[in-house]
């Protein structure tokens, strides 16, 4: 398959409801990476990949709905408004659900490079493979937050998740599966942890990369 305007069947969805206990427990995606949230430098390289871009988040709501897209959360409100953190799978079943798409791209929040052609390619691989899921290779190991998703896949996840499962690596062996190799890019799944990842990070790149 060649290259085609597809991002008109694709909702780009944004992880960034993570506890993020590493980071001291500050939101990740609203740290600055040279004078830019991370979220925003996620944004900006999703953007024009895609129809529309969700956000999925369980803190600081009103700041994420400041940069112009839905936010969608999968917490519960507990004790003082402590937000109730149920992991990756969790934030990207409440996106599969508000997503009215053929196609769902899921990224996480603190990964600020991510490939540019990423919807494209793993929508190739997809199709190619007759899939359900694409997903990148870096040619080490498979990356299982940067998915190509069929979104009619929601109902399934959903159904798996309340059985108490909360692995999205043990979900995706029971599916039709796309590998589309990035070896040659694996620097483009950077994700930042840590304070100290995030300083060396934002010393070795360019400011406006």
């Amino acid at each position: 398959m060649g290259n085609t305007d597809t991002k008109h069947s694709i909702t780009g969805l944004i992880l960034a409801g993570g506890q993020a206990s590493r980071m001291g427990g500050n939101d990740k995606g609203l740290l600055f990476l040279n004078e830019k949230r991370l979220i925003e430098h996620v944004i900006n390289r999703l953007d024009s990949q895609v129809e529309q871009i969700t956000i999925s988040c369980n803190r600081n709501i009103a700041t994420y709905e400041s940069f112009g897209h839905p936010v969608i959360t999968d917490s519960k409100t507990i004790s003082k408004n402590k937000p109730e953190f149920n992991g990756p799978l969790a934030g990207i079943l409440a996106g599969l659900e508000s997503v009215n798409t053929t196609y769902t791209l899921i990224v996480p929040c603190d990964s600020p490079v991510i490939p540019l052609d990423l919807g494209q390619r793993l929508l190739n691989g997809l199709i190619q493979n007759n899939a359900e899921v694409a997903v990148p290779f870096d040619g080490i190991r498979r990356q299982p937050l940067f998915l190509l998703i069929k979104t009619e896949l929601k109902d399934e996840l959903r159904n798996y998740y309340l059985t108490g499962e909360r692995s999205m690596k043990r979900w995706l062996e029971g599916k039709s599966l796309a590998e589309v190799n990035y070896s040659k890019e694996r620097a483009s799944f950077t994700n930042l942890n840590t304070p100290i990842e995030l300083r060396t990070f934002s010393q070795t790149v360019t400011k406006d990369f």
